[in-house]
């Protein structure tokens, strides 16, 4: 990921072998089995990232999801907090926990207290390149939002045909629908002439460090918005734009089945680790008082259920920021590590994108016997949640207790609203590269081993 340059996240059905979890029952197995498979979603593919391997992608999920309200276009209070609500960073984890800081105060920290490189000669056709580079990858530019607009349809086909690879299903269709997207993207998303500045931009802003970082400065100070409480944010722009994530456009089935068979061979060692730290535990307290969520997780047991929903990812872009900080070998400071690579540091995670879930249909033999139960039950759940679901709903229409649960249907219950129900985000490389790459200093040769 390049500045702008999204990781190009594909949604693909996959599984885990139970021998891999560390599993408490039958219940946290299926919440872990279900994780496994949304996180190997994001692994898929990388459309727009030659650098980033399947091994950078981290899923947070919100415990419980994040109800979507009806956001309207254009609208400054709508606007500001959405930025607001993705200025948050991540913890490294497989639960999302906001860390201590903003993304944006720890990126402005870095545009304060960075010491650069002292520059060496740069001649005027480099300066002129990296003008002309940036510029190209400018979000209002003449190329950006056609890029964006063809990554995306590229992306939702590579959904399909990782869906259909999965569920064994017909090739031939979605094989050329990915082929012609693509073929899209190059010809009138303008894919390689932005791939070709960002490049520019990491081999020419060495030659000239302190024009890249004053550009920085700029943008960043440009793109500063002011709340009602005179505070600042900083804008941040999603595609679909906010009032169309709950919009009926863009959204891709996924379905999970507890009785089919299993397959481990796209699941890498840090799913593994993931997906083991993951229990809802399914026992509420309301004031001291603890009930045991039996029917809840009896249903998480059974070999019969499916749980299928629809799902949509929204791009995330921060326009002031250039992910070439993070990589840039021409800068350091004495703060301490921003990141160590493998989810240490102040800022581990990057926040790529969003994954929003609407119409989650749980179908098993046993659901008709145990929807009062499970109605009951949830009256002792302050945050109306089964696993990472929420049950709030936010419309603007509704009333903002009213529940999202649909159980009229017969053998199955439905959470209809949409909700985030997660963060994709990027593993942030070492950083800074200089301070995270640096060899320890060699002992002196005469006391090395005496220590004399």
């Amino acid at each position: 990921m390049k500045s702008l340059k999204f990781l190009a996240l594909t949604m693909v059905l996959a599984a885990m072998g139970p021998a891999a979890f560390a599993i408490d029952d039958k219940s946290d197995e299926m919440w872990q089995k279900l994780y496994q498979k949304l996180i190997t979603v994001m692994h898929s593919g990388s459309a727009s990232s030659r650098e980033m391997g399947k091994d950078n992608i981290v899923v947070c999920l919100n415990v419980p999801g994040i109800a979507v309200a009806d956001m309207e276009k254009d609208n400054k209070e709508d606007t500001i907090q959405i930025a607001t609500m993705l200025d948050e960073t991540a913890e490294y984890g497989p639960v999302y926990k906001p860390g201590k800081r903003q993304f944006s105060k720890n990126y402005e920290d870095i545009l304060d207290y960075h010491q650069s490189d002292p520059p060496p000669e740069i001649s005027k056709a480099d300066k002129a390149a990296l003008a002309a580079a940036l510029e190209d990858i400018s979000p209002d530019g003449k190329y950006m939002p056609k890029y964006l607009e063809c990554e995306e349809v590229y992306i939702n086909a590579c959904v399909a045909q990782e869906e259909a690879r999965w569920e064994k299903k017909p090739m031939q269709k979605v094989n050329r629908d990915v082929n012609n997207a693509e073929t899209a993207w190059i010809a009138q998303g303008f894919k390689n002439k932005v791939w070709n500045a960002f490049d520019t931009i990491v081999t020419k802003s060495a030659k000239d460090p302190a024009a890249w970082w004053t550009k920085l400065r700029r943008n960043f100070n440009n793109a500063k918005l002011t709340d009602r409480d005179g505070a600042g944010v900083y804008s941040v722009t999603t595609y679909p734009p906010i009032h169309l994530w709950g919009g009926d456009k863009g959204w891709v089935e996924f379905t999970y089945s507890a009785s089919k068979k299993t397959n481990s061979k796209q699941v890498t060692e840090q799913d593994r680790s993931m997906s083991a730290n993951l229990n809802f535990g399914l026992k509420k307290v309301k004031g001291s008082v603890s009930h045991e969520m039996q029917a809840m997780k009896e249903l998480s047991s059974d070999d019969s259920l499916k749980i299928s929903m629809q799902m949509k990812r929204v791009l995330i872009s921060k326009p002031w920021f250039d992910w070439q900080v993070f990589e840039s070998t021409a800068w350091t400071w004495d703060r301490g590590l921003i990141s160590d690579g493998k989810g240490g540091g102040t800022m581990p995670l990057f926040v790529n994108s969003i994954l929003i879930v609407r119409k989650v249909k749980f179908e098993s033999k046993k659901i008709d016997s145990l929807k009062e139960s499970i109605k009951k039950e949830l009256k002792y759940d302050a945050k109306g949640s089964y696993g990472p679901f929420s049950m709030e709903t936010k419309g603007r229409d509704k009333s903002e207790n009213e529940s999202s649960l649909d159980t009229e249907e017969e053998g199955s219950i439905t959470i209809e609203d949409p909700q985030i129900l997660g963060y994709i985000c990027t593993i942030v490389p070492p950083c800074p590269a200089k301070v995270a790459n640096a060899k320890p200093d060699k002992p002196d040769k005469k006391t090395s081993k005496s220590g004399k």
